[in-house]
């Protein structure tokens, strides 16, 4: 049975986080979250507005390693927030540094959503070495960064999630 991994960034326990989890435990799936080595925190404003100034030029924070070795997998599903119909910078950071590692894999990639319809998902695919093989990714809309407000419904991500 071929091995996977969901790896993904979240603020604060956010609905991606909550995604993460919940993919994770569908698919049988070790599970590890981006951590950037500069937090984004303070309160939701000054961080948000970090995160607007890095997405708006395309800024690839530092990140800490994975304590995961991405060559024991043979599937990796990539998630995380949109920020301003993007994915979000550490997501970014993630992707470029470890293109490499990801070639020969089988990768999906999934967003949660607050606003607007996002191109985070094809940013991401974007990234992904042509070797790969693609599962369609996932946006996951909720009504705020509370995951208690799921707006896409449960049938469509359920669904997607048996794709993976």
């Amino acid at each position: 049975m071929a091995r996977k991994l969901v790896v993904y960034y979240s603020w604060k326990n956010s609905a991606a986080s909550y995604m993460a989890q919940r993919i994770a435990d569908a698919i049988d799936a070790d599970i590890e979250g981006i951590v950037p080595e500069l937090a984004y925190n303070g309160n939701y404003d000054l961080a948000m507005e970090r995160a607007k100034r890095e997405v708006g030029c395309n800024f690839e924070p530092k990140i800490k390693p994975l304590q995961s070795n991405l060559e024991d997998y043979d599937e990796i599903i990539i998630g995380g927030p949109c920020w301003w119909q993007k994915m979000s910078s550490p997501v970014r950071t993630f992707l470029v540094k470890n293109r490499r590692r990801l070639a020969g894999k089988t990768v999906s990639c999934f967003i949660t959503n607050y606003g607007r319809k996002p191109w985070a998902i094809e940013d991401m695919e974007s990234l992904l070495p042509e070797s790969c093989t693609v599962i369609p990714g996932m946006e996951i809309r909720f009504e705020d960064e509370d995951a208690s407000c799921q707006e896409t419904p449960d049938e469509q991500v359920t669904a997607w999630i048996e794709t993976l």
